[in-house]
């Protein structure tokens, strides 16, 4: 008898997780389709490039992705990755968009090759000055303060970003 309760307790387990699965929501083809075409610039396949999005928070790409397409990202003369990035995402369909962004954001952020040098000490210091406050004191991102984290993103884009905001 004890070995058919342990069997049943099992099943109800295996069932449980069965039923779990079914409800997390699942990616229409066309969206899988649309990660794909994400992929061709977020990836570290290809020298010209824009960062890796694995695990960044669902909310802030939607926002990001909202401020391209409102021009408020991505028309600065100097900003090409932004100008690319703009022309890519225009004429896309939303929804698709949304549940690319979707998948991205499940997927475990990558380890990347660091690429910059710098004074760890000063970073640290400028950091704590001026980036904290809205990005966390693990550069993880506030919901609210609306901020991404900082830490999954890669060093060069992060660089690059700073340069585009102080210019």
């Amino acid at each position: 008898m004890k070995s058919f309760s342990s069997l049943l307790i099992l099943l109800l387990f295996a069932l449980s997780s069965c039923q779990q699965e079914a409800q997390k929501p699942v990616a229409s083809y066309e969206a899988q389709q649309m990660l794909q075409h994400c992929l061709v610039c977020h990836d570290n396949k290809e020298m010209q490039r824009g960062p890796i999005l694995d695990g960044l928070d669902e909310a802030y790409m939607l926002g990001q992705i909202q401020k391209f397409k409102l021009a408020q990202r991505g028309t600065h003369k100097y900003d090409y990755q932004g100008e690319l990035m703009a022309t890519a995402i225009k004429d896309l369909n939303e929804q698709d968009v949304a549940q690319a962004i979707a998948l991205l954001a499940r997927r475990t952020p990558r380890n990347y090759l660091r690429t910059v040098k710098g004074d760890s000490k000063m970073g640290k210091d400028l950091y704590e000055q001026n980036c904290l406050a809205c990005h966390g004191d693990f550069a993880q991102g506030l919901k609210e303060a609306n901020t991404g984290s900082l830490a999954i993103l890669e060093d060069w884009y992060l660089l690059t970003q700073l340069r585009n905001y102080k210019s």
